[in-house]
């Protein structure tokens, strides 16, 4: 572990490389301060215990609310995006319209069925800049 004295700048061009990033939705979080990774860790672990607390995984997808935590962060992440405040490389930073794939259905499609537990739908975060390009490509045709 590096924590907090400004090591990581030489990791921070290696590990994306590492990653697939078809495969993977991945947030990678450097320390910025000493003490910082034992934050992050305390953050996880609290987490954790609130989860057991209310009953453990299964309880907490029953009652949707591990959903709606799950929600909830991608929203606010979301936001950022829509905003500009973060940049997502290829869908609000360097997009080229040209590069997107034109399949039939280029876009996740949920078929309805009932279930005991609200299904954990993966979402990307591009979607939305690439769904917004298309309306524009469409408006401007």
């Amino acid at each position: 572990p590096i924590s907090g004295n400004g090591k990581n700048k030489s990791l921070r061009s290696i590990i994306p490389t590492l990653i697939d990033e078809n495969n993977f939705d991945v947030t990678i979080v450097f320390t910025e301060r000493s003490n910082h990774g034992f934050e992050i860790a305390q953050k996880a672990l609290s987490f954790f215990k609130s989860t057991e607390a209310n009953g453990g995984l299964i309880a907490g997808l029953k009652n949707n609310s591990i959903q709606k935590a799950i929600h909830l962060q991608f929203e606010k992440k979301m936001e950022l995006y829509r905003s500009g405040k973060r940049s997502l490389l290829g869908a609000n930073l360097l997009f080229e319209l040209e590069e997107l794939t034109f399949e039939k259905y280029p876009f996740l499609r949920i078929d309805k069925r009932k279930t005991l537990i609200t299904p954990l739908i993966p979402k990307r975060y591009a979607t939305y800049f690439e769904q917004k390009a298309l309306k524009d490509l469409d408006e401007n045709q």
